[in-house]
């Protein structure tokens, strides 16, 4: 089963063994799966330099130390978006993985928009 979903959704084998692949977790999370894919960037996972060098918005950036090993992908693609973005503003979580701290999150949101 992952073999399939690596390949037709281009998900990390390392991210799909930690799925709930059992029919009921997987059925909870098939509607966004598609969504999930075409936002990562199909085959490519390239960043939309273009596009997103129209917002305007003070953006905040963040990806966590830690997940860096797991989702080698998400750093390249923070970086690419914070350097492209006119106001964005780029943080790495330390000691922080893709599923941060509540408290970590709140401490560097009420900096930002501060």
């Amino acid at each position: 089963m992952s073999i399939s979903l690596s390949s037709s959704l281009l998900l990390p084998k390392l991210f799909l063994s930690s799925l709930n692949l059992t029919p009921i977790g997987l059925e909870a999370v098939a509607p966004t799966l598609l969504y999930d894919a075409a936002a990562m960037g199909g085959e490519t996972r390239l960043v939309p330099v273009e596009r997103v060098a129209k917002v305007a918005a003070p953006t905040l950036i963040m990806d966590g130390e830690k997940s860096l090993k797991m989702y080698p992908f998400m750093r390249t693609t923070a970086d690419a978006l914070a350097q492209a973005m006119p106001n964005a503003e780029r943080r790495t979580l330390k000691g922080q993985g893709h599923d941060a701290d509540a408290n970590v999150l709140a401490l560097v949101l009420g900096e930002f928009f501060s």
